[in-house]
């Protein structure tokens, strides 16, 4: 069991109950190259708001595999993917919004696969993990990574 399955899937956007500072977006194109300039986006993001970050190649391992998905299985190539950041209460939170309505749903690969094992990776590294519907097509899918070292 994922520790997705624990959670309630939710029906509509959870919002912030206040926007944090360190809060921002980006929009990126349906394209391969989207999970480097998520990567780059990152490293920029962290040095900016967070530059005692601990574990700062966990977290553009993660992001990019989130993009990746995105531009997988994203429906319409011409709409962008959204890539939400902020930090909260010591954790890295990261949302990936894409218009495909397919719920994440992790598989078992086989050894030799050289591909399927994204949301594997996103488990193991971050601290939870899940998804939110939104209106119309789409989702968002979100995880929060500890890493934020302590003053």
């Amino acid at each position: 069991m994922t520790r997705n399955e624990r959670m309630p899937p939710f029906s509509h956007p959870v919002p912030f109950p206040q926007t944090p500072p360190t809060r921002r977006e980006w929009r990126l194109p349906r394209s391969p190259r989207s999970a480097r300039q998520a990567r780059a986006v990152v490293r920029d993001y962290l040095s900016a708001t967070q530059p005692r970050f601990l574990d700062q190649d966990a977290a553009e391992l993660v992001v990019s595999e989130l993009v990746s998905n995105a531009v997988l299985h994203a429906g319409d190539a011409s709409r962008e993917i959204a890539l939400r950041m902020s930090v909260e209460n010591g954790y890295l939170h990261v949302e990936v919004e894409d218009d495909d309505p397919r719920l994440p749903a992790p598989k078992v690969v086989p050894d030799d696969a050289i591909h399927g094992r994204g949301l594997q990776i996103i488990d193991r590294m971050a601290e939870r993990w899940g998804w939110t519907k939104l209106n119309g097509d789409g989702k968002q899918v979100w995880c929060d990574l500890r890493g934020v070292s302590p003053d």
